[in-house]
C-alpha cells in the first residue's frame, strides 16, 4: 500500500481499518478526586495558607481532568496496510510508516508483578480503611477519605491491570524523529498485525 493510499482525514479511510490509541483511567479518576477534596474542603475554616494548598490541590485536580479530557479527544489512530500503516493525529494523517518501523514494546513482567502487588495491597487495606469509615466514622471527614483513599488506590490498580495485562505497548515514529508511546487493546493490536 503507498501512501496515496491513506485518505487525509480518517474519517474517510474504512472505518474497519481503523484501530484507536487507548488509555487507562488513573489520571482521570485522581483529577476528580483532587478536584473534588479541594473544592469540598475550601468552605471549611482555615487560614489562609490552608485555603492556598487546598485551592492548589483543586487547581492541580482540574489539571488532570482536562488533560485527561483533552488526549481522549485527540487519540492517535493507525490505519494498518499491507506494506505501511497510516498515523493520524488529531483527526489527519501525519505521516505514513513502513510496517518495520512500527515497533511492539514488551513490558518487563517483574515491574508489572511489583506494580500490581504493591496497589493490590494497598487496595485492600484502603478497602478496609473505607469499610471502617462507612461502619464506624463519627464524622464527615473519616466518611469520606476513607472511601476515597480506596477509590485512588482502586482506580490505580484497575487501571494499571488493564494496561499492563490487557493491551498492547507500540512505538510509533514521529516526524520530529522522537517514539510516541502507543496502547492498543488486543483486538486493535491484532487488527495493526494482520493489515490490510
Amino acid at each position: 500500500m503507498d501512501s496515496e493510499s491513506f485518505p487525509d482525514r480518517f474519517e474517510h479511510a474504512d472505518p474497519s481499518r481503523i484501530v484507536t490509541e487507548t488509555f487507562g483511567g488513573q489520571l482521570g479518576t485522581w483529577g476528580a478526586l483532587l478536584a473534588a477534596f479541594g473544592a469540598l474542603s475550601l468552605p471549611e475554616p482555615g487560614g489562609t495558607g490552608q485555603r492556598a494548598v487546598l485551592a492548589l490541590i483543586g487547581a492541580a485536580g482540574a489539571g488532570l481532568i482536562g488533560w485527561e479530557m483533552r488526549r481522549r479527544s485527540r487519540p492517535t489512530r493507525l490505519c494498518p496496510g499491507r506494506d505501511a500503516v497510516g498515523v493520524y493525529r488529531a483527526g489527519t494523517l501525519s505521516g505514513v510508516v513502513p510496517r518495520g518501523e512500527v515497533v511492539s514494546y514488551l513490558l518487563e513482567w517483574t515491574n508489572t508483578v511489583k506494580i500490581l502487588f504493591v496497589l493490590g495491597m494497598c487496595s485492600a487495606a484502603t478497602a478496609a480503611l473505607a469499610w471502617a469509615a462507612l461502619t464506624m466514622a463519627e464524622d464527615a471527614w473519616s466518611l469520606v477519605m476513607g472511601p476515597a483513599a480506596f477509590l485512588a488506590f482502586g482506580s490505580a490498580f484497575a487501571s494499571s491491570w488493564r494496561t499492563r495485562l490487557r493491551c498492547e505497548h507500540f512505538l510509533i515514529p514521529r516526524p520530529n524523529g522522537r517514539n510516541e508511546w502507543v496502547m492498543l487493546s488486543r483486538e486493535d493490536a491484532r487488527r495493526l498485525r494482520e493489515g490490510a
